[in-house]
């Protein structure tokens, strides 16, 4: 997909074909991640329904489970050097943006050279 980026393309729905299957890759990856930090956030809904059982109602499992959610971190994780949360997600886009934006910055409006034959370094 990346290497289709620089190259021409002729006609209109070359173009749009290109534009949409881009944007669709995206919003595929970014669901499934957003999904996936749903894990998460889930299992801190499940630690606050828990505190509201009364206790005699409460058993070994709903003990062991009360246990699991408070003490270990319910996410997914890479290997346990990263666990995808919404907060790591939203850091992770801050990121590219900022990246992005000093790009563009640092890009200043001159003429592009494109044909390096007819220049000439004066």
């Amino acid at each position: 997909m990346v290497s289709h980026a620089y190259s021409n393309r002729d006609t209109f729905i070359k173009e749009f074909y290109f534009w949409s299957s881009l944007l669709f890759v995206l919003l595929r990856i970014l669901t499934m991640m957003l999904s996936a930090s749903a894990v998460h956030d889930e299992a801190n809904k499940i630690m606050s329904t828990m505190y509201e059982i009364p206790t005699k109602f409460w058993c070994l499992e709903l003990k062991r489970l009360n246990e699991i959610i408070v003490h270990d971190l319910v996410a997914f994780s890479g290997k346990s050097f990263f666990f995808l949360t919404r907060r790591l997600i939203f850091a992770m886009a801050g990121t590219i943006v900022v990246y992005e934006l000093v790009l563009i910055d640092q890009v200043e409006d001159k003429d592009v050279v494109t044909d390096f034959c007819t220049s000439r370094n004066v």
